[in-house]
Order: C-alpha cells, then structure tokens, then sequence
C-alpha cells in the first residue's frame, strides 16, 4: 500500500467524529440510480500547495483526513493562497508515517517536521486565531520557526508562518447551506468533479493547446460514467454498495476563480480572460458566477469501521433535473 494510504489509516483512524455515528441515512433503492465509478481520489493536506493523488481516503466530517489541515498565513494571521502567492503551487507536501510533513520545492530541497497538535500560549508553537474568508478560526497551532524559515525562503517573504487545524477546531460552513464543519478548505468538505465533465469544457475551447487537467479545480472525489456536468442534478450520493455505504448531500455548485488559470506545473497566471474561465463563462455562467464541480458534505450514518472511500468504488444518486445549470 502506498505510503500516503498507509497515513490515512495511521492518524486519520484514531480521528472517526461522533458525528458520523449517529444514524444511517441510505439512499432508497427507488431513488438512487448507478451514475458511475470514482476514478481519482485527491487531498491537498497544506491549502493551496500541490495535492496528492491517493487509492484510498479516510472520511471525516470535515473532509478527508489530512486534507487541507494544515494553512500558511502572514504576519497579520491572514490566510495565503495562490491567488497572491502563485508559487504555492511549486510545493508538494507528503504526510510521513502519519506523523510528519515533508514539502519539496525545485531549488529549495526538502524539509520535514513532525506535526504539532499541541500549542502553547506563546512562543514557536503559539496557538493563533487565524483569519480565512474573513472569518476568524480559533485554536491554530504554529507548526514552528523551522518550517516558516523555509516557506520564507522559498517564496521571498518575510513573516510567513505555518499552522495546522486541530480536531478541537470547529470551523463551520455556511449555516445556510449545511449545518456542518470544514477544514481550511474554501468552503466545504469535498468537491466532486467528473472526467466527462473536464472533457466537455476542453471539447469547447476554441485552442486544444490550452485544454487543462483536473489539477485546475483540486477536486476530492473524481468519477466516470455519467454525461458531462450531470454532478449538477446529484441530490443525495450514494458511494458504495456495501453495509458501509457512505451518503453525501450536495450543496451547491462551486464557483470557479482566477485560480484556475494558474498553471499547476509552472504556476504561470494567465488572467480572468484566460482558460478555462473564457469558455466556461460561454456555458457554465450563473449570474457573474461560473461553476464546475459540486461541493459536498457527509451525511450522518454509523459504521462498524474507520470510513473509507476508495478509487473503483460505484457511485449512486438521486436526481433532481432542476438542479442542471
């Protein structure tokens, strides 16, 4: 098994949220309808660095284990993102054994550092009250001067700091959307995308030369064998076909940003009237939205193990035709 599986079972198991045990919540057979298979499962453990493509993923309320749970911020205790700092996504992180995270960087090296759960009320390892979205986060644990001296190093600036979410940390999403939580992911959970879906939109621009991957929209959960944008119509996903089935909810379409234009292998920006902004505003525009991919969130269920997602697994849904964009 791959060593980024292997993590998933490490720390991620002992991380099962009580949440995820209160009761089953099934699709009906009359309902559900087979939409297709996973075929690429993805995290990105520090936001908005290079992500990982694993077999297997542990699921959590918040997301996947290790998925976006760790955040650089400024010297203002601000979130950083590619969208100020292309180079973020030059950086590949790995979990070690469950218990370190190593990031590379051309030019840089390499550098690992245990992960720090347990914070102090000052010094190196300062627990800090971070800022994303606006929005305040409690209980973020520096991750130390080591890590920050390197992150500084790497993208030229002076005052970066990195920190990770513990599980005590409750950052809730939208209460009108879902009464959930999420990690430092943007917003929700997951993001599911499909192949079709990619495939359509490169279809339709007007240059093969600048078809995109899926890397564009770090998806979670990618899957096959609906038509393209059919994610859209999903009410309630269904993965598996066990006793241990796992349920989802989607919430919403998800906006699309200048983000996408950036190229994940050179982190060149090519700008709101780049691709795949340029055509999916053609087709995929709501109001001065454009979307791709839908977010989810896990519904509620119990399970006689740690939950676990895994690519080849089928994929059921409710359909509401209303829904399609």
């Amino acid at each position: 098994m791959k060593k980024e599986n292997l993590a998933l079972y490490g720390v991620g198991a002992a991380l099962v949220l009580a949440a995820a045990y209160r009761y089953r919540q099934q699709l009906t057979e009359q309902d559900k309808i087979l939409v297709g298979e996973v075929t690429q499962l993805y995290i990105y453990p520090v936001k908005s660095l290079k992500g990982i493509k694993i077999e297997t993923g542990f699921i959590e309320e918040r997301g996947f284990a290790f998925d976006r749970r760790w955040m650089l911020i400024d010297q203002n205790n601000v979130f950083l993102s590619q969208r100020r700092f292309r180079k973020l996504a030059l950086i590949q992180p790995s979990i070690v054994n469950g218990h370190s995270l190593k990031l590379e960087a051309e030019g840089f090296g390499e550098i690992e550092v245990p992960i720090i759960v347990r914070g102090t009320p000052d010094g190196e390892h300062k627990i800090r009250e971070v800022e994303i979205w606006e929005k305040k986060v409690q209980g973020a644990v520096d991750q130390g001067d080591r890590i920050a001296m390197w992150l500084e190093n790497v993208l030229g600036k002076k005052g970066i700091r990195m920190v990770y979410m513990t599980d005590a940390t409750v950052r809730p999403t939208n209460p009108k959307r879902a009464d959930s939580f999420v990690s430092f992911a943007d917003g929700y959970p997951y993001l599911l995308a499909s192949e079709e879906s990619l495939a359509e939109l490169n279809q339709r621009m007007e240059h093969k030369e600048d078809n995109v991957g899926i890397d564009r929209f770090r998806p979670n959960i990618v899957l096959k064998g609906s038509k393209a944008f059919a994610e859209d119509t999903f009410n309630q996903i269904q993965f598996g076909h066990s006793k241990e089935v796992l349920n989802f909810r989607n919430v919403k379409s998800c906006e699309r940003c200048i983000m996408t234009t950036i190229n994940q292998k050179t982190a060149k920006l090519g700008g709101l009237k780049a691709e795949p902004l340029k055509t999916l505003k053609t087709f995929r525009a709501v109001g001065e939205e454009v979307m791709f991919g839908v977010n989810l969130v896990m519904l509620p269920h119990k399970a006689s193990c740690a939950p676990v997602l895994t690519v080849g697994d089928p994929v059921f849904a409710s359909i509401n035709p209303a829904r399609a964009i």
